[in-house]
Parts: C-alpha cells; structure tokens; sequence
C-alpha cells in the first residue's frame, strides 16, 4: 500500500514520467524484497537505518564489480 502512495504521489504531485516512474517502482521492488529475504522485514516502517544502509553498500559494491568490468 505504502508503495502504491508513493509511486501516485511521483505521478500526480510531482508529475514525474512514465519511465522515472518505471524505474522507481524497479527500485522500490527490488528494495522491499532485499528487505524481506535479509531481514525478514516487511514493510520500510520496519527497516533500520543499518538495514538501509547495508541496501546502500549493496548497490554501491554491485556498480564497483560492474564498473571492473567494463
């Protein structure tokens, strides 16, 4: 529910295009199931700020490996 508020809001409020729109959603998927299978945490109310964090150094240490491979 919260996800769909917050991609409505994206829409409607800050008017922002199909394609950011795409990709937030994207984002906010593959963020809510980190979050469940690493923690067992259901919902971003629930998250901790490490838990957050540990998303973050995640993605950060994805882009380093893609960035060697190039």
């Amino acid at each position: 529910m919260m996800k769909e508020r917050f991609l409505q809001y994206l829409e409607h409020e800050k008017r922002f295009s199909k394609h950011t729109l795409t990709a937030y959603k994207s984002d906010l998927e593959q963020f809510l199931n980190f979050l469940d299978i690493t923690f067992d945490v259901k919902t971003p109310s629930e998250a901790t700020h490490l838990q957050v964090r540990s998303w973050t150094c995640l993605l950060y240490t994805s882009d380093a490996a893609d960035e060697e491979d190039s």
